[in-house]
């Protein structure tokens, strides 16, 4: 939970609410993003998170792997994560 709370902090607003940790395999750490759109957009945060996990003990992380699981079920969703683009707020 801590290593998850750490993240969501380090990585920035809106993609920290589209991701979650899944596992710490080894030195490796795995992420869920709700999409591949989401997935794709925290590919490119991966070198960073990778430094910055890299001192965080327990874990001697040196690996990001990104996994595609949309948000499970029962998650509630903000008015802002259901509006649509076509359609006015």
């Amino acid at each position: 939970m801590a290593l998850d709370k750490m993240l969501r902090e380090e990585i920035p607003a809106p993609l920290n609410d589209h991701c979650r940790t899944l596992n710490v395999s080894g030195t490796t750490l795995i992420l869920a993003a709700d999409s591949p759109a989401w997935a794709a957009r925290l590919r490119f945060h991966t070198p960073q998170l990778v430094k910055i996990l890299s001192s965080y003990q327990p874990f001697d992380i040196r690996a990001v792997r990104i996994r595609v699981r949309p948000t499970p079920p029962g998650r509630f969703k903000t008015p802002r994560e259901n509006h649509s683009p076509l359609q006015p707020l």
